[in-house]
C-alpha cells in the first residue's frame, strides 16, 4: 500500500549536501539566487549537471561554471565555485553553510571568514539584471537629464548637445559652429557613486570634460568652464512668454509654436543641393509650419508634411524626436508623399529615416530653430521665426 510521507520524514533520509542541492534547486523556473555585495552577484545552479552560471551587475554577461557540494570535516556542507564572477569579487571560492530556510542560505567564506546571505530571485530580477552605469543612468533618465545643451554663458547661444544611452552606456555629444557638425561619443563607468566617468576626456565647447557627475538635484558636467552653462532643451511657445521642454513644444497643437519661413535656410552640404533645386519665389519653400504642425516643402505644389503622431520620442530618457511617416500629408495641397521622396531624397531621408536633435539657436523667443540627424552630419537651420 501507497501512502503519504511527510516532508520532513523525506528530508530526514537526505544527507545534508543533498538537502543543500534541493534547496538550490527549488527556485522558480528561470530564477536563481544572489549574494548583494557592491555589485550584487547572481546564480543559476543546474543541480543535474553540476553546472552554475554567475552573473553580477557589473558584468551581467554570462559565465560558465562548475560547482560541488561536500561534507568537511567539522559536519557541514562546503559549496566550491570553479570559474565564476564570485570569485572575481570577492576572491573566495569555497563557501560554508552556517544556516538556511526556504529563502536564503547563509554562507561563510572558508579563507576569509566572510560571511555572504544568498537569497531567492524571481526570473523577473534575473532578466533585468542591470549594472551601475545602467542604474546610474536610469537615474539620470528619471532626473530629465539623460540629454542638455551646452549654451554660452554670455549671450546663450547653442554650442552643443549631449544625450546618453543605457545600454552601451555611452555619452554622445553633438556640437555645432560656422556650419560643421562634430561628435563626440564616449564610453563611461562607474568609478565612483553617482559620477558617469569618460573612458578619456573629450572637448566640447572649449572644455575638457571628464565625467558626468549626478546630484539629486541634477547633473554636472566636470570640466565645463565658466564660459559654458548646462542648460535644458526648452522652446518658447507662439506667445513669445510660455517655456515648454523640447518633447513637451514638438508636440503643442496647430498654432502652439511659431513658424519658421520667410528666409533661406542653412543645411549640410548633402541637402543643400536639393534645397537650391526647390522652384523659388524670394526664397525656396522649405518651412517649419507650427500652425499646422507639419513641415512644408514645395515639388509641383505645397506638401504639408505632418510631423505628430505616435513614436515620437524612440530614445529613451532623451528628448530626441523621430518625425512619424505614417502621419502623412495634410488635405488640400500636394496629396502624394512619393513626389517628395522622389524629388528630394536626401531631405526626405534627412526627415523621415533618421532621428533628431531639436533645439533653438539661442534662449530668446527669437532663436531660429535647428534640426540635426543624430545619426549622419545632416542639419537644417531656419533662421527666422514668425509669430502672426
Amino acid at each position: 500500500m501507497w501512502k503519504r510521507t511527510a516532508r520532513s520524514e523525506m528530508d530526514a533520509l537526505m544527507t545534508e549536501e543533498e538537502k543543500v542541492e534541493s534547496l538550490l534547486a527549488s527556485v522558480e523556473e528561470g530564477g536563481g539566487w544572489k549574494i548583494d555585495l557592491v555589485n550584487a552577484c547572481y546564480f543559476i545552479f543546474d543541480t543535474e549537471q553540476k553546472t552554475v552560471i554567475t552573473k553580477s551587475e557589473r558584468e551581467p554577461q554570462n559565465v560558465s561554471g562548475t560547482y560541488s557540494l561536500v561534507l568537511n570535516n567539522e559536519g557541514k556542507v562546503e559549496l566550491t565555485l570553479v570559474q565564476s564572477h564570485f570569485e572575481t569579487l570577492t576572491k573566495e571560492n569555497v563557501l560554508v553553510v552556517t544556516e538556511y530556510n526556504e529563502n536564503s542560505i547563509t554562507w561563510q567564506g572558508k579563507s576569509n571568514g566572510t560571511s555572504y546571505i544568498m537569497t531567492k530571485v524571481t526570473k523577473a530580477e534575473m532578466d533585468n539584471i542591470k549594472t551601475p552605469e545602467q542604474q546610474l543612468i536610469e537615474k539620470m533618465f528619471a532626473q530629465g537629464w539623460g540629454s542638455g545643451v551646452i549654451r554660452s554663458a554670455s549671450d546663450g547661444n547653442f554650442a552643443a548637445y549631449y544625450y546618453v544611452t543605457k545600454d552601451d552606456h555611452t555619452v554622445h555629444f553633438l556640437s555645432y559652429a560656422n556650419k560643421t557638425v562634430v561628435r563626440e561619443n564616449i564610453v563611461a563607468t562607474v568609478t565612483e557613486e553617482g559620477v558617469l566617468t569618460f573612458q578619456k576626456p573629450i572637448t566640447v565647447s572649449g572644455s575638457s570634460l571628464s565625467a558626468i557627475k549626478v546630484k539629486e538635484d541634477g547633473v554636472e558636467l566636470v570640466g565645463l568652464t565658466a564660459e559654458s552653462k548646462l542648460v535644458g532643451n526648452v522652446s518658447y511657445g507662439k506667445d513669445k512668454t510660455s517655456l515648454y521642454k523640447m518633447v513637451d513644444w514638438i508636440k503643442l497643437p496647430g498654432g502652439g509654436q511659431p513658424q519658421f519661413k520667410n528666409a533661406r535656410c542653412i543645411l549640410s552640404a548633402n541637402l543643400e543641393a536639393e534645397y537650391n533645386r526647390v522652384p523659388a519665389f524670394d526664397f525656396p519653400i522649405f518651412e517649419w509650419n507650427g500652425d499646422w504642425t507639419s513641415i512644408v516643402i514645395y515639388a509641383d505644389n505645397y506638401y504639408f508634411m505632418l510631423y505628430q503622431g505616435g513614436n515620437m520620442t524612440p530614445i529613451e530618457g532623451t528628448d530626441i524626436i523621430r518625425f512619424n511617416k505614417d502621419a502623412g500629408l495634410a488635405p488640400g495641397y500636394g496629396s502624394d508623399i512619393n513626389k517628395v521622396k522622389s524629388d528630394y531624397p536626401n531631405i526626405y531621408g534627412f526627415l523621415f529615416d533618421e532621428d533628431h536633435i531639436i533645439v533653438r539657436s539661442n534662449e530668446t523667443p527669437e532663436a531660429g530653430l535647428y534640426v540635426f540627424s543624430i545619426s549622419s552630419d545632416s542639419f537644417v537651420y531656419w533662421p527666422q521665426p514668425v509669430f502672426q
